[in-house]
């Protein structure tokens, strides 16, 4: 099985569509707002390997010395590169996006996200290690998977494996609709710094990988997690930021009289806290999720556990849902 929808039940199998995939897919089971897509799944990532000639290769990796590491590791990845992609994945994946878009009924562009077997773990999150493309067109997903299939191979993520003991590597992608936040970021259950019981939200303006990716000081806002109502909130000095344009992603400057303003209000920032403690409930120990807001709606883009926090999940009020489920990938 080369490609599964995010809404179906075989998308939450972690080793056919990987830790972030068969997350999303959970998640969206029990009513998260999570924008619609599908995986590339770790057989068809398998499959390529195998009729380019890779595999041997690759099982060389995972036991050689050091020094041939990084040659094998290029080789794979030049393989990767440098392989016409599948004809018929490719007319799978192209009817998935025509499918795709014509429910958003606009001209969309994509986020194709890694999504290895080894990835989001309790022990490991493998955060930054595997490559995502964002503002990817119809036209550019099959090199966007490539590339997220390339980066298994990457001398960070072979590091990364090494020191903990981790010989699994296969790769499936995510392939979602991309948003037009007004504001995204992060949210923690408990404080990753302190380990304090409390929520902690950073966010810009635009999409959130200008927080993720440390390319702005966002806002930062402690709330009280059963009430929801911010204890502190900081405004940062958030002078770029990250937006979707016709063609792709691009930094842009964030307006002068925004740039020290709060970009949520204290209703929003509740709605954020909310929505990570039902995430949170749902693990049974704390998380940290990457959230959107787009037109007033909100939206969970990734959840992964918190690795070694002592604090316990407290989780929304009773009877709270999001208030945009209904218009998930509208």
């Amino acid at each position: 099985m080369n490609v599964v929808d995010l809404r179906s039940p075989k998308a939450r199998s972690r080793a056919l569509c990987g830790g972030k995939g068969a997350e999303l897919a959970a998640l969206i089971r029990d009513g998260m707002p999570v924008p619609e897509g599908f995986v590339v799944t770790t057989d068809a990532f398998s499959s390529f390997l195998a009729e380019q000639g890779l595999t041997p290769a690759r099982s060389a990796l995972l036991s050689v010395e050091s020094e041939r590491c990084a040659d094998l590791a290029e080789r794979l990845r030049h393989g990767i590169m440098e392989a016409d992609f599948p004809s018929s994945l490719e007319k799978e994946v192209s009817q998935r996006l025509a499918d795709l878009d014509e429910r958003r009924r606009s001209t969309t562009l994509w986020a194709v996200r890694s999504s290895a077997i080894a990835e989001d773990t309790d022990s490991a999150s493998f955060a930054g290690q595997y490559d995502t493309t964002l503002g990817v067109t119809r036209a550019g997903v099959p090199d966007a998977i490539r590339h997220s299939w390339s980066s298994a191979f990457s001398e960070r993520a072979i590091r990364y494996r090494r020191e903990r003991g981790a010989t699994e590597d296969r790769m499936a992608v995510v392939v979602q609709l991309l948003l037009l936040p007004d504001t995204a970021g992060v949210c923690f259950t408990v404080d990753p710094m302190s380990g304090e019981d409390r929520i902690v939200i950073n966010a810009n303006y635009g999409l959130g990988e200008s927080v993720v990716g440390g390319y702005a000081t966002p806002d930062t806002y402690h709330v009280d997690p059963r009430t929801f109502v911010p204890t502190s909130q900081v405004a940062g000095r958030k002078k770029t930021q990250i937006v979707a344009g016709p063609s792709g992603v691009e930094t842009t400057e964030v307006p002068a009289d925004k740039q020290e303003a709060l970009c949520l209000s204290p209703t929003q920032v509740a709605e954020v806290a909310k929505l990570a403690a039902a995430v949170g409930r749902r693990h049974g120990e704390p998380v940290d999720i990457e959230w959107a807001q787009e037109n007033g709606d909100l939206f969970l883009l990734q959840a992964r556990p918190v690795t070694a926090s002592p604090a316990t999940p407290v989780g929304p009020p009773q009877g709270w849902a999001p208030a945009n489920n209904s218009t998930i990938g509208a």
